[in-house]
C-alpha cells in the first residue's frame, strides 16, 4: 500500500479519534458492500 495513503488514513483515525478496530471493521464493511454491489449476493 502506498505510504501516502497510509498516512492519511492514520491521519484521520488520531484526528477523529477513531479506535482501529472501529476503522478495520468501517474498511471491511465498504468493501464488501463494493463487492456485493459490483458482483451480486452470492
Amino acid at each position: 500500500m502506498n505510504q501516502e495513503v497510509v498516512d492519511a488514513i492514520s491521519a484521520i483515525i488520531r484526528e477523529k479519534y477513531i479506535d482501529r478496530d472501529t476503522f478495520q471493521e468501517i474498511i471491511e464493511s465498504v468493501f464488501l458492500k463494493a463487492i456485493e454491489k459490483r458482483y451480486g449476493i452470492s
